[in-house]
């Protein structure tokens, strides 16, 4: 039991009460053990209530059994005892398991209270009239497992309730079926004056609810609840962010929502298997799939700027209308296996980023793509490569093309077309996993942008080369990375010179027939990191190259000659070696990687100056003097 006279500390900023667990300091107290108090005398003589210098309160109770009914009687007192002094701003109740709250908690005397959270009470049934405290900004209600009605009892008897509420959260409430806090329409349309985000997470009964009127509302995010969440909103015309989860019954978004996303930037609908419409309108059959239709007001959400549809199985294709979002910059669409094809009309002209993934049944890309700065493309099994399109297609503002997985592709084709700059302003160009591609050629004119080279999972690439001419000019690029090309003998093709006055990072991997690097001795003097694995017909080749230039700062070969770490003895493995450069280089050594040594000996390394790092995996011991 604490001393009887410990409330007599009126200015008391430290306690410890390891045994109970009540700790204070600085303007917060945390009682995170209260399990352990058996007496509610203990609380009762803390006098919280006279500890005005106490701005935070945290109250948990850990390591408990739910079903212990025992404990219900005893938690209500002791919180009931533990009651903060009323200039308190910030509560959290944790596993609390108690059947009802002590009336302080959501008394409007606690005016200065912004910040609240309950969490994993689910023993309570019925919640505070948190709407009664005046200048409450942010509420979090989680894990009452138990309460399945929220009435007017929570917005308490002050009008409006909520003045200055901003955040609201309800999430893992399994049992929650029916939010009814208003009375009739104009009492709705004063509450929640200034809330700007509501986010209801993992209430799949919720059905029952309320018009809920939100005019200051810019975040909406619901997942795992009814589509009459969704229904019920309305009057948010300041929402600029809407995410939809896994609502079950979604066939569309609803009319009266639709029509007041005037200020709606960002839409998210992920895992809404039963969406068949964007919006409903006269026109829409049930069988139909669409993302929408032709509406006789024009086109809403004309101010959406990001436009995500993931896994969504039933979603089949856009309406004629999509250019028509004029403000659209990026737009996803990832495992959606239904869509077939974009609208004949393409894609807005703003659209910067485009992104397309796990889509088996598209079959071409979108016309309109003209002004894309980033093209994303991964997994669509019926995708047919757009060599054709590249025909009537001006690509010249593209900076990054991704493409990945296109297993009707024999061969790449880049930079065909009437426009003569097609691909001009490309900096990154990411190709993997495409196990028909036997050619990679690029236009006659080089990529004169082009800095970053990513090519991985090509398992019958032969050719890397230009498309007619003998000469591949690549003057900006910096990292070239080639993985796991097994049938790649030569980069370039022998009889093609490969120009990459700037190169600085060269990595190649896995390449098992790979014999030759022709370029090598060009770039040597730009190099600043080479890393090289499991190439074995390399080994001769780079044997010959002698000392190293001091620009290099990391060579990392696998293989490379200086055998102080011996071969390897299992015959089935490559040899692995460790190349060093000579003694008065090594100042310029920043980093040391070696992979893949299993049988390796300690090594020494006496570098200093610019030494950094020393890397090694599967246990290759690395001693630094």
């Amino acid at each position: 039991m604490l001393p009887s006279n410990i409330g007599n500390l009126i200015n008391l900023r430290h306690l410890d009460i390891t045994r109970t667990g009540l700790y204070s300091k600085a303007g917060r107290f945390d009682g995170t053990e209260l399990q352990n108090v058996s007496d509610v005398q203990d609380a009762n003589e803390a006098k919280l209530r006279t500890k005005q210098n106490i701005e935070e309160l945290t109250f948990a109770w850990c390591g408990r059994n739910f079903n212990d009914f025992q404990n219900e009687n005893l938690e209500m007192n002791v919180l009931n005892m533990l009651q903060p002094h009323g200039d308190l701003k910030r509560l959290k109740i944790k596993f609390y398991g108690g059947t009802k709250f002590p009336s302080w908690i959501g008394d409007p005397s606690f005016s200065k209270m912004v910040n609240l959270s309950l969490v994993n009470c689910p023993k309570c049934k019925i919640l505070p009239p948190f709407g009664q405290l005046p200048n409450l900004k942010e509420l979090c209600i989680q894990g009452m497992t138990e309460l399945q009605n929220l009435g007017v009892e929570f917005c308490g008897d002050c009008f409006p309730p909520f003045p200055s509420l901003k955040s609201l959260r309800f999430e893992s409430m399994p049992a929650w079926d029916e939010w009814d806090c208003c009375i009739d329409v104009e009492e709705a349309g004063r509450q929640f004056p200034c809330q700007r985000e509501l986010k209801i997470n993992g209430c799949p009964k919720l059905n029952r609810i309320s018009l809920l009127m939100l005019p200051s509302l810019r975040t909406l995010f619901l997942r795992g609840c009814d589509e009459a969440v969704l229904q019920s909103i309305v009057d948010v015309t300041s929402l600029t962010s809407l995410n939809v989860t896994s609502i079950t019954g979604l066939l569309h978004l609803d009319e009266a929502l639709v029509q007041y996303l005037v200020a709606l930037e960002s839409l998210t609908l992920f895992e809404c298997n039963q969406l068949v419409a964007f919006w409903q309108n006269n026109l829409l059959r049930p069988q139909l799939v669409s993302f929408g239709e032709e509406l006789d007001e024009g086109l809403p959400c004309i101010n959406l700027q990001e436009l995500y549809i993931i896994d969504c199985v039933n979603f089949e294709k856009f309406p004629n209308e999509l250019h028509n979002l004029t403000s659209l910059a990026s737009l996803e669409i990832v495992g959606c296996p239904k869509l077939v094809e974009f609208p004949k009309t393409g894609v807005p002209p703003m659209l910067k980023l485009l992104q397309i993934q796990e889509c088996n049944a598209l079959k071409s890309l979108p016309d309109g793509i003209c002004g894309l700065e980033r093209l994303s493309i991964f997994y669509c099994s019926s995708l047919e490569y757009f060599q054709q399109q590249q025909q009537d297609m001006n690509m010249s503002s593209l900076q990054q093309l991704d493409i990945s997985g296109w297993p009707k592709v024999g061969m790449l084709v880049l930079g065909i077309g009437r426009c003569v700059n097609n691909f001009a302003s490309l900096r990154r160009l990411w190709i993997q996993s495409f196990d028909v591609v036997e050619c990679l050629s690029f236009p006659e004119r080089g990529l004169p942008n082009l800095s970053q080279l990513v090519i991985h999972n090509c398992v019958n690439l032969r050719s890397f080369a230009a498309t007619t001419i003998t000469n591949l000019i690549l003057p900006s690029l910096q990292s070239l990375q080639i993985k796991y090309c097994e049938k790649l003998e030569s980069i370039p093709e022998g009889g093609v010179c490969l120009s990459t006055p700037k190169l600085r990072s060269l990595c190649i991997s896995s390449c098992s027939n790979l014999t030759s690097l022709p370029f090598f001795d060009q770039i040597l003097q730009s190099l600043e990191t080479i890393e090289i694995y499991n190439c074995p017909f390399l080994e001769s080749y780079l044997q010959g190259i002698g000392n190293l230039p001091p620009n290099l700062i990391e060579f990392v070969p696998d293989f490379l000659a200086d055998s102080n770490l011996g071969d390897i003895p299992d015959p089935s493995l490559p040899r692995f070696k460790v190349f060093r450069p000579r003694t008065e280089r090594k100042q310029n050594i920043i980093e040391v990687s070696i992979t893949g040594c299993l049988h390796a000996t300690p090594i020494t390394a006496s570098l200093s100056g610019s030494f950094r790092q020393a890397k090694g995996s599967n246990d290759l011991p690395i001693n630094q003097e």
